[in-house]
């Protein structure tokens, strides 16, 4: 791993995760990047393009409105930054020594091989160390294989494990093509209610389980990382249970393959027999259609204000479908036409194909409010009501 400083992947860290400095091009990023995309690979290349603005501007969301917005910012940016190069170098030079201390005591091709990714050990993955606001914790984010490394003012320790949980999330976004549709088809095609939720949580799982968890037990010296618990105790609870397992794989260098896959499920079903009755976990990845004249991008906005959402695809697929508008007879609703109410007024209606166990959210309305109230109100349920149905 290449560590990193960069003033403006700190510029871009401040706005976008900490909200600070400019409310205006906090929004401006937010539209361009986060909203109108959830694709991995051109949120990549903006942080790409990103830590060499002053010399590239040839990506799409690089609006006129966004590099003016962020030349004045970054003007005003520039003396802070200064004032925390050193800090920042000297954090950089601690993780990349530790990194190197460590490699002996991690097999890093057993995790890379696991995973069955494209991605190998040899590859480089910059890590660009960020300060952020006083006590608000270290974390990391991935973007490709550009990882944005936060760490807490006056915490010298190399929090090396929040930067392989990201590692993590990036083979399994990397995996072999064919394992990877391997995977997707036997979770799908599994008779357990409680397969789709598993497959839902196996990367998050895998992150903290190996990253995290199963990090951390080799460090020569654990006190050296302190080891944060993610903000699901799902995620924690199942990881736990799954590590014996993990480290069976990672001894034995094996491939995750269907064996594994099938024990997993069944954690899963050991730990939340109803994970498939939850929101939170069934709103993870969703199918979302919206009817001509409607603002997706908003849309998408307030969906993802209200869950913390992985994947939306703009296409028919496996995963639970929202579908917002008043025509009800389009073709992906076909499949429940029978289910839907006969009311003519605007109204939420939860339901679910029995057949391939998806569930459908149709939000009949065209109206922005209602759009609003609706998914607020998903929200407050929490537990998936089937055939629950309201007027808005």
């Amino acid at each position: 791993m290449d560590f990193q400083i960069n003033r403006n992947i700190s510029l871009f860290s401040q706005i976008f995760f900490d909200k600070t400095i400019s409310e205006e091009l906090e929004k401006e990023i937010t539209s361009s990047f986060s909203s109108l995309t959830s694709n991995e690979d051109e949120q990549a290349e903006f942080i790409s393009c990103l830590a060499d603005i002053n010399r590239k501007y040839n990506h799409k969301y690089m609006t006129p409105n966004f590099l003016n917005l962020w030349h004045k910012v970054s003007e005003k940016y520039d003396s802070q930054f200064q004032s925390d190069m050193e800090i920042l170098a000297a954090r950089a030079l601690e993780m990349k020594e530790y990194n190197e201390k460590i490699a002996s005591h991690i097999d890093f091709d057993a995790i890379f091989d696991f995973y069955d990714s494209q991605l190998k050990v040899k590859d480089s993955l910059k890590v660009f160390v960020c300060s952020t606001i006083k006590n608000s914790g270290s974390f990391a984010k991935s973007f490709g294989n550009n990882i944005i490394l936060k760490f807490n003012w006056g915490n010298k320790a190399a929090d090396i494990c929040e930067i392989l949980k990201q590692v993590c999330h990036r083979l399994f976004q990397t995996m072999d093509p064919n394992t990877k549709l391997s995977m997707r088809n036997y979770f799908l095609s599994h008779k357990s209610s409680n397969a789709l939720p598993a497959y839902f949580m196996l990367d998050d799982v895998l992150a903290y389980a190996i990253g995290g968890l199963w990090i951390h037990s080799k460090l020569p010296d654990p006190k050296d990382s302190v080891l944060q618990h993610p903000n699901d105790n799902k995620i924690e609870k199942i990881a736990k249970s799954t590590l014996n397992m993990v480290d069976e794989y990672l001894k034995a260098e094996k491939k995750i393959d269907k064996a594994f896959f099938e024990k997993f499920i069944k954690h899963v079903e050991e730990q939340f027999p109803k994970a498939y009755e939850e929101y939170a976990i069934m709103m993870k990845r969703i199918c979302l259609v919206v009817e001509n004249g409607i603002d997706v991008p908003e849309c998408k906005q307030i969906i993802k204000s209200a869950f913390q959402i992985d994947e939306i695809q703009n296409e028919i697929g496996p995963y639970t479908t929202l579908f917002i508008g008043t025509n009800l007879g389009a073709p992906a609703l076909r499949t429940i036409q029978s289910k839907l109410p006969h009311r003519n007024e605007d109204y939420l209606f939860i339901t679910k194909d029995e057949k391939t166990r998806k569930l459908y959210i149709i939000i009949k309305t065209n109206d922005m409010d209602k759009i609003n109230k609706a998914v607020e109100r998903i929200k407050k349920q929490q537990a998936i009501r089937i055939n629950y149905e309201e007027g808005l």
